[in-house]
């Protein structure tokens, strides 16, 4: 079994004739169109290896993209790749040698704005990587904000490390969706805790404003900064007033 076989990794208690009920890893995999499963128990002096098979596993999916070849509608003329609509080339490298296969081949890696879809709504990223916890804060945010246009009221709850991206995501996802559904949504008031962050935020914003521009999207938005009047005006008497 390759780790291009496995589809999931599960921990589960389950019954086994020799230690009785213990923590077992449940191993789905397809191999040739028919599916498996195998369950593996651990013994007492190996109780983190189910969670290190299962960090492994989630390693090697999170870059299968980078292992496999698939064609994504552009064709090539004359030995030039022909660009999609609104796409633009970043780079171009020569000399890449692609290891798809055991005996690999040399080529031309050609790195082009990204483009994510988000469950069938196409959002414009104005970097050319996206982390895959991007892609699931967006997924996420999608998703709330259709059961609040359907219900109302609904609340999401999304945590991601720092230093991954979510502002850029949460802008992203919400102009895509406003730009396809403008009688569902109206205004986004995005929070931050200091004013650098205001400031990055906007940056950010600049920068998704930017790449839509290129995909040649028309948002027709306005953004203001808002914070104190002790904190932004330049008045030197004026911050100590109070009303």
């Amino acid at each position: 079994i390759g780790w291009d076989c496995v589809l999931a990794l599960t921990i589960q208690t389950a019954k086994s004739r020799i230690q009785g009920i213990v923590r077992a890893l449940f191993v789905h995999c397809k191999i040739n169109g028919v599916e498996y499963e195998f369950t593996f128990s651990a013994g007492k002096q190996s109780p983190k290896l189910f969670s290190t098979l299962q960090t492994v596993h989630r390693s090697y999916d999170s870059t299968r993209v980078y292992r496999r070849i698939k064609l994504r509608g552009a064709l090539f003329n004359r030995k030039e790749l022909k660009m999609l609509p609104f796409e633009e080339s970043v780079s171009v490298h020569k000399g890449v040698w692609n290891l798809f296969s055991t005996k690999g081949s040399l080529g031309i890696m050609h790195i082009t704005t990204l483009r994510v879809d988000v469950d069938g709504l196409q959002v414009p990223f104005p970097f050319d990587r996206v982390f895959p916890e991007q892609v699931r804060m967006m997924a996420a945010f999608k998703t709330t904000l259709e059961k609040h246009t359907a219900r109302g009221n609904q609340v999401g709850m999304v945590q991601m490390p720092t230093g991954t991206g979510k502002t850029v995501a949460c802008l992203s996802l919400y102009l895509a969706y406003r730009a396809k559904y403008r009688d569902r949504v109206d205004k986004l008031m995005f929070c931050t805790r200091t004013i650098p962050e205001v400031s990055h935020t906007l940056e950010e914003l600049g920068a998704v404003m930017q790449c839509r521009e290129r995909h040649g999207c028309d948002d027709n938005i306005v953004c203001v900064g808002l914070s104190s009047r002790q904190r932004l005006c330049v008045h030197s008497q004026r911050p100590r007033y109070t009303l």
